[in-house]
């Protein structure tokens, strides 16, 4: 299991580089790394935790359409508030792919951090840097990489003050 986060990691790097430079999350590397997240739910269960198969694709699949939807959603709000686009397909699709390996819990505690992180490098690059155009791809692969390391504390810690 650690080989493939750690190959979720690596990759998270290049995606952040790519839509740092060119302001895009390529189709050729969400859609292709969806199918990878499910396919390793299928053949290790123990991706998520569990032992049983069909738990392990129904956690999958959950994270996918969790972090897809939840992020979809947000930019079809921001869409109509703003009158713009406020966020990428790429965004969206790069979260559905998360979402297939670190499953449900995981990817709310993403959706959460890379929000707070997206805010930071936002404030950064719009103050400092005059950029009005803000990548969010950086963001949502440090979040993911934070609850590949430590997320399960995270959680743990959170719920410890209820």
């Amino acid at each position: 299991m650690v080989y493939i986060l750690f190959s979720l990691a690596c990759l998270l790097v290049v995606v952040a580089v790519i839509d740092i430079k060119h302001g895009i999350i390529p189709d050729k590397i969400t859609i292709p790394l969806m199918i990878t997240g499910l396919v390793c739910s299928l053949l290790f269960p123990g991706l998520h935790k569990t032992g049983a198969v069909w738990k392990s694709v129904l956690y999958s699949l959950l994270g996918m359409v969790t972090g897809g939807g939840v992020l979809l959603l947000f930019g079809l709000l921001g869409d109509w508030l703003f009158k713009d686009e406020t966020l990428g397909g790429g965004d969206i699709k790069l979260l559905a792919a998360i979402g297939t390996f670190l499953g449900c819990k995981l990817i709310l505690l993403v959706l959460f951090l890379s929000s707070l992180i997206g805010i930071v490098l936002g404030l950064y690059l719009l103050i400092w840097r005059k950029r009005r155009i803000i990548p969010f791809g950086p963001s949502i692969a440090i979040a993911s990489v934070i609850a590949m390391l430590c997320g399960k504390e995270i959680i743990e810690w959170y719920l410890s003050f209820y």
